[in-house]
This record gives structure tokens, C-alpha cells and sequence, in this order.
């Protein structure tokens, strides 16, 4: 009796260091993910950041396009410009036929 409960000791304090062992490496992996989460949730705020300036920028730009004159603006401020010359022109004529 006395051997099989040396044997029984023997393969629990096996099993025992197994576990230890395991217990070992599942902590230095727990470490590793948690480093590694840490890193990542790092990166989501500077990508948020990052997201939130690109965004404010991305409307800076459309209203700056929505305000900028293009080509048809142009040729109406020509046209009116045109017409307000060609009555100026008028108005002068008036004035000098009318002395």
C-alpha cells in the first residue's frame, strides 16, 4: 500500500507541476493580451482623433466650396457688370445731349 501511495503522490505532484506550469504560461499570455489590448485601445483614440479633426476639416472644406464663385458666377457678375456699364453709358449720353 505504501508504494501505490508513493506512486499516487508522485503523479499528483506531476499533474501538479503540469498545472503549475500551465498556470505559467496562460499568465505571461494573459500579460501579452493585455498589453496588446492596451496598445490597441491606444491606437482607436488616436485614429479617433485623428477621424474627428479629418472630419471637421472635410466640412471646412465643403462649406468653403459651397461659397466659392465658379465659373457661371462669373459670367453673370460679367453680364450684370455689362449691363450696368452699357446704362452708366446711357446716363452719361443723357447728360451730355440734355446740357
Amino acid at each position: 500500500m505504501s508504494v501505490e501511495l508513493q506512486q499516487r503522490v508522485a503523479d499528483i505532484s506531476r499533474k501538479a507541476g503540469l498545472l503549475t506550469q500551465r498556470c505559467r504560461n496562460l499568465s505571461a499570455r494573459l500579460d501579452e493580451a493585455l498589453t496588446e489590448l492596451e496598445l490597441q485601445r491606444r491606437l482607436n483614440r488616436q485614429l479617433s482623433e485623428q477621424n474627428s479633426v479629418l472630419t471637421a476639416q472635410l466640412e471646412n472644406i465643403r462649406i468653403a466650396g459651397a461659397i466659392t464663385p465658379g465659373s457661371a458666377d462669373y459670367a453673370d457678375a460679367r453680364s450684370i457688370l455689362s449691363e450696368l456699364v452699357c446704362e452708366i453709358d446711357r446716363c452719361i449720353t443723357d447728360l451730355t445731349h440734355d446740357e
